[in-house]
């Protein structure tokens, strides 16, 4: 069965991730279908946080792990306007990602009321690592995107 995402910051667009993990755009008329988490490409990757079988799961194009008390999540931001997402699994490192801060992009370092929930809605690392360090926000957000077999 295919997962339907929502493409990261683009509301209309939906992607599918295939049972055997492969990420495509969605083809043909939009789908009444809720989607069941977020999808996001950067640099090539396809990055996913989405609703699978009673759980969350983070992916990183065939990637894939499960979200619990054994995955951490840390997000650091350096002087030099770069970012890095970073996943533990067991405290084993399994995933970096570094890559330059959406907030230091165009006008934004110009613009007087962009805080920090302007970047959390346009950068999809930030928004993820929140959600992957908050018990409460990722049971509500399993719950949204749990769909009905």
């Amino acid at each position: 069965m295919k997962t339907v995402l929502q493409h990261w910051n683009v509301s209309w667009l939906k992607v599918i991730l295939t049972e055997n993990g492969q990420f495509s755009l969605w083809k043909g008329l939009l789908s009444k279908s809720r989607p069941q988490g977020q999808a996001f490409r950067v640099d090539g990757a396809w990055f996913a946080l989405y609703a699978k079988d009673g759980s969350l799961r983070f992916r990183k194009n065939s990637e894939e792990w499960t979200v619990s008390e054994d995955l951490q999540c840390a997000y650091e931001r350096s002087s030099d306007h770069s970012r890095c997402f970073i996943l533990k699994l067991q405290g084993r490192e399994v995933l970096r990602h570094r890559y330059r801060a959406v907030a230091s992009r165009g006008l934004r370092q110009l613009d007087p009321t962009y805080d920090q929930t302007d970047e959390e809605l346009e950068d999809f690392f930030l928004w993820a690592a929140r959600l992957l360090n908050d018990r409460s926000w990722q049971a509500n957000m399993l719950k949204a995107w749990t769909v009905a077999p």
